[in-house]
């Protein structure tokens, strides 16, 4: 159980920095998810339901995964 709960926990917060990085990149972006993110928060408070409605985000943190794969030459793009 635990070298599961660590796999889960890595490969999130590895998918986090490529967002993040993605974001950076392309500031462009930021007004957009923030906006949707602050209305659905707003509408649904901080729970899943809110989550699951970001469709932006979605789209955004799905694009981020296909571009850049999740392995050793990962953050080859951002050098």
């Amino acid at each position: 159980m635990l070298f599961m709960n660590f796999a889960a926990v890595h490969t999130s917060g590895e998918m986090f920095c490529i967002a993040l990085y993605e974001m950076i990149r392309r500031p462009e972006y930021m007004d957009p998810l923030r906006e949707e993110a602050e209305a659905m928060i707003e509408k649904y408070g901080y729970t899943p339901l809110a989550f699951s409605k970001m469709s932006k985000m979605d789209s955004f943190t799905r694009e981020c995964s296909r571009y850049v794969s999740l392995g050793s030459s990962k953050f080859s793009l951002f050098i």
